[in-house]
């Protein structure tokens, strides 16, 4: 149960992201649609109440880690500089997203399984071409093209995606060992 001093567990990110993980863990157990709030707030020992007052329902509750992790995607994306495309041979993009993969790989893998929304993945490809797009645009300004920033895009996206499809693989090699 919550603590008597009133202490809302869930109030601060902390508190979020266990009941991310909390909910995450459920999920590589059974189907979103099997999950029920009662098994969460057992597991996170905190009353009901808690709970709706940060999420609506358990699609509330995935909808906000979604958002969480695209919003950490368009942060990575925006913190770099998009103009030169490619720098000393890399491709500063595709390694930021990379990077996220590496770091999330777990959460990227339960998000695009059979256990969750399909268009979750979708969802992320949109996020890193309207990002890598609104960057592009503000450096180029006139001189942006649309053509070549949805090759660059493909690029990008294509890169994460085969990353995506070796992360088993990769889960047992240190990225440091890959370059």
């Amino acid at each position: 149960e919550d603590s008597e001093d009133g202490y809302d567990p869930f109030a601060d990110i902390a508190g979020r992201k266990m009941a991310g993980d909390l909910y995450l863990e459920l999920l590589e157990q059974k189907p979103i649609r099997k999950v029920t709030v009662q098994e969460l707030i057992d597991r996170a020992d905190i009353c009901r109440t808690t709970f709706y007052t940060h999420y609506q329902d358990i699609p509330d509750l995935v909808d906000s880690i979604e958002q969480a992790l695209l919003q950490e995607v368009r942060t990575a994306l925006e913190e770099l500089d998009q103009a030169p495309i490619r720098v000393n041979g890399e491709y500063p993009a595709i390694q930021a997203v990379v990077e996220l993969y590496a770091r999330h790989g777990d959460l990227f893998r339960l998000l695009n399984g059979e256990h969750v929304d399909p268009k979750f993945d979708e969802r992320f490809q949109d996020t890193i071409y309207d990002v890598t797009r609104e960057l592009r645009m503000a450096k180029e300004g006139a001189d942006f093209d649309e053509l070549r920033h949805k090759l660059y895009s493909c690029y990008v996206i294509g890169g994460a995606s085969v990353y995506r499809q070796m992360m088993p693989w990769v889960d047992t090699v240190h990225l440091t060992q890959i370059k």
